[in-house]
């Protein structure tokens, strides 16, 4: 929340000073316009400074190359079916860009969706026995149906 979170999928795109807040579950061809326009050197509409956002840590669960130029922190709730939807579009950006990263953090809406705080404990414990790996497989079991 205090990353202006108010609903699930929320994003933000983290390159440099720019935070890039990414509007809700937007297909692949959006996201891509976003991440051409931040490689390009142009700053995109929703880029928003005033922003307080934790950066990328060792505690985050990252996927991708840990050591890229732009990160796109993902705050979900493992059974909002938007998040689900936009958990296969981030997949296909992972895909597609080697200078890009996947950082997944918890945002359970337990008023909409009960299990969702136990299903984020759960994949955290999976993480912290399994690693990195382990956390990441698990997430998609529950996002990917």
């Amino acid at each position: 929340q205090n990353a202006g979170a108010r609903g699930t999928p929320y994003n933000v795109i983290l390159s440099g000073d720019l935070k890039v807040v990414i509007p809700g579950a937007l297909p692949y061809s959006a996201i891509q316009e976003m991440l051409d326009t931040i490689i390009s050197g142009e700053i995109p509409e929703t880029n928003d400074p005033t922003i307080s956002i934790e950066p990328v840590s060792d505690e985050d669960w990252v996927l991708g190359n840990k050591n890229a130029d732009i990160s796109i922190i993902e705050f979900s709730d493992l059974d909002c079916p938007f998040c689900k939807r936009f958990h296969v579009t981030m997949h296909q950006v992972i895909d597609s860009y080697n200078n890009v990263n996947w950082v997944f953090r918890h945002f359970p809406l337990p008023q909409l969706h009960p299990d969702a705080t136990n299903k984020a404990k759960v994949a955290e414990c999976v993480g912290d026995i399994g690693g990195n790996d382990k956390f990441w497989k698990f997430v998609d079991v529950l996002s990917i149906e």
